[in-house]
């Protein structure tokens, strides 16, 4: 993953870009996109200050507002798989794989229990 200029950098940037009156030659000077210079520029005139900004994203869980009815759903029945389950999304409008249900559910805590059918490979 890619690592931000230090604040101290963007603000000689940003000041040399203030300074001179030309984001472009900024850029070229330090070696940074004219963007990175412009944004950097613009933000030291307007606040006096440089942020950086968040690095990559993070998306909302798909299945965000599901919570009460797959707890409700794995309560219910004892014997439901993830595949069931994922069917039953599917018909309420709700498309995950296999994966994301996985997670969802280990994030909430739930789990499934094992059976005897389940350790075939164990002796008695």
């Amino acid at each position: 993953m890619e690592q931000a200029y230090s604040i101290r950098f963007r603000k000689k940037v940003g000041a040399f870009a203030l300074k001179h009156g030309s984001s472009g030659k900024a850029a070229e000077v330090y070696e940074v996109s004219r963007a990175s210079a412009v944004r950097w520029a613009a933000q030291l005139r307007d606040t006096g200050k440089i942020a950086v900004g968040k690095i990559g994203g993070h998306r909302k869980p798909i299945l965000e507002g599901q919570e009460d009815w797959l707890r409700a759903r794995m309560l219910e029945g004892a014997h439901v798989t993830l595949k069931q389950v994922r069917d039953e999304l599917a018909g309420r409008g709700r498309k995950v794989s296999h994966g994301a249900l996985w997670n969802f559910v280990k994030r909430l805590g739930l789990s499934f229990k094992k059976n005897r059918s389940r350790r075939r490979g164990h002796t008695a």
